[in-house]
This record gives C-alpha cells, structure tokens and sequence, in this order.
C-alpha cells in the first residue's frame, strides 16, 4: 500500500538502529576483558610500578590521611597526580600489594574508556540529514565500532 513507508513498519520504528550501538558498545567491552583476560596472572612492571605502589611509602588503604596527602604532594614523583593515587589507594583497600587487582582495575578501566570511545567517535560521525536513512546510520555506526575496535584490541 505504501510500498514499506510509515505504519511501523519500517527500519525507522523498529528500535533496531538504536540496539546497535549498544551491543556493539557490550561486544566492545566483552573483546577487551577476552584479550587482555590473562593481565591477573602477571606481577609489577619493573617500570614504575615499585616507586609508584610497592616501595611507596604513602601507600595503603583509602583513609582521610591519604586522600589529603593524594591531592597535596606533588614532591613524591615530582608530579601531581591526585586520580592516580586515589586510583591505587582503593586497590590497595581490596587486593593489598597482590598486582592481579591492580592489572585487572586496568583492565576494567580498559573496557569502559573503549566504550566511551566508541560513543565519542560515533558523537563526531555527521549526522542530521546526512544521516537520515537507516544505510547511512548503519554505516556511521560501523565506523565507529571499527575505530573503536582497533583502539581497544590493539
């Protein structure tokens, strides 16, 4: 009758084209906890990781004291890093000096921030009435589940 057109019938109303981005966003987060799965199993870098939590004589669990000293040194690594040790400091609450809690709040960190950048990339795609069938969203999705991806499974 009106060849697919209104009637809730099609690709418009059907709650499909706004699925996508989340499973894509789920299908994300899940591709890099399945990559990097096996960080819990390896100890400190030898990097930075004794100065910043193993021999940092600063470190323990998340206290008043250590929230203060958290936003006002600046001396300890000769940065300010206030989110860092906040960071480290509630690891330190749940897993001590046991590096799997630690690799593994990365790892978490690692999932959410490859969603977020799934959305920024798919916030940046053109839209409006460029954008105005569902080919042209599918494709902007894709595309930004493709950038996505290869920044979380690098």
């Amino acid at each position: 009758m009106n060849g697919g057109q209104g009637g809730g019938a099609g690709p418009n109303s059907s709650g499909g084209s706004r699925t996508l981005p989340w499973l894509l966003g789920l299908l994300l987060a899940l591709g890099a906890v399945a990559i990097y799965r096996h960080v819990g199993q390896f100890g400190f870098l030898t990097f930075d990781d004794e100065r910043l939590i193993v021999f940092n004589p600063h470190m323990g669990p998340l206290t008043g004291g250590g929230v203060q000293w958290a936003f006002t040194d600046w001396v300890y690594v000769r940065r300010y890093m206030p989110l860092g040790w906040l960071g480290f400091s509630t690891v330190f609450s749940f897993s001590g000096l046991n590096p799997a809690g630690y690799h593994l709040a990365g790892l978490g960190l690692h999932g959410v921030n490859s969603v977020l950048f799934f959305l920024l990339l798919l916030r940046m795609m053109p839209s409006g009435e460029v954008a105005a069938d569902a080919r042209t969203r599918d494709w902007r999705v894709g595309c930004a589940f493709l950038g996505a991806a290869f920044w979380a499974w690098h």
